[in-house]
């Protein structure tokens, strides 16, 4: 008997100590409601007794003072929330894009597939809040399907992004908007011909917008540019293996000391286009009218050892 009601007594006690937890709790989540509330009943409270032995005189001018200072009262709290609300949603802006910046820095240097898709995601988050000049460098995309951002008439965007040592393997890109891109942007050339930074292998790049580029050190091995404009760029110390150029616009663009190898580079449509210090082995090239210019250009038939 004594056993059964210490029983009841321990069990009563621990439904006391979880109710007593839960109205704590909804305390602590909810201290800034019950603050407003006593706010509230003592200005209640202090009114009542104030205008208690007013007469109808001093009651019509209370009103009308009353009116005139929560009106003012109303508009600085709508203007000064607003003001706040609008401050609010800028530093969270700012705090999502560093959150999201440190989350691409822990995939720099990865080249598993996982770390493709992981930055492609944290990509369009950052198109989404207005972020377009990405530092991408030392990011690797290896063997994903990469599809454009929701809304957009390009497919995936990286305008305006810094390609500085990535690479594209075996990807397959369509309308892609490479406008503004730039990559390698240091001070020594010298070993840029034989060391490639930012590597493109075995792509696919189909309608590929690329307007106001320059690039330094950007390797294209094996890969395909179909339907694609090349606007107002310049490229610097490029290479360019087993390509195929299918229907492909030039339009005021500059090689310089760049390489073409094993390569058909004469059904290219060329205007403004200017080869400097170029080298051309194994090549089928274009007749040379006034679209073009080849200036101290070198012509081989098998690459030298």
């Amino acid at each position: 008997m004594n056993f059964n009601i210490i029983k009841m007594i321990a069990t009563k006690s621990q439904i006391l100590v979880s109710k007593l937890k839960r109205t704590n709790n909804f305390m602590d989540n909810n201290w800034h409601l019950f603050f407003y509330i006593f706010i509230g009943l003592f200005v209640a409270i202090y009114l009542s007794w104030y205008i208690r032995p007013f007469d109808q005189n001093e009651w019509n001018d209370y009103k009308t003072n009353i009116h005139i200072e929560l009106t003012g009262a109303f508009f600085d709290i709508v203007i000064f929330g607003i003001i706040f609300y609008l401050f609010q949603l800028m530093f969270q802006k700012k705090e999502k894009i560093i959150q999201l910046s440190e989350q691409l820095d822990d995939f720099r240097d990865w080249d598993e597939k996982e770390a493709g898709y992981r930055v492609i995601g944290i990509l369009k988050r950052l198109h989404k809040l207005g972020i377009e000049n990405v530092n991408l460098s030392r990011c690797h995309f290896n063997d994903i399907n990469i599809i454009g951002d929701v809304g957009k008439s390009f497919g995936f965007d990286f305008k305006e992004s810094d390609l500085t040592d990535v690479t594209f393997t075996n990807i397959i890109l369509n309308g892609a908007n490479f406008n503004r891109v730039d990559g390698n942007l240091v001070a020594n050339f010298a070993d840029y011909c034989n060391n490639p930074r930012t590597i493109f292998t075995n792509c696919h790049l189909s309608r590929p917008s690329f307007s106001k580029n320059t690039f330094y050190a950007f390797n294209f091995n094996a890969t395909t540019f179909r339907n694609a404009q090349v606007i107002d760029s310049q490229f610097y110390y490029a290479q360019f293996r087993n390509c195929i150029f299918d229907n492909i616009k030039f339009t005021n663009v500059i090689f310089q000391n760049s390489l073409f190898q094993n390569m058909d580079i004469s059904m290219v449509s060329y205007t403004s286009t200017k080869f400097v210090k170029c080298t051309f082995v194994n090549c089928i090239r274009p007749d040379i009218d006034e679209s073009m210019v080849f200036e101290e250009c070198e012509y081989k038939t098998e690459k030298s050892e």
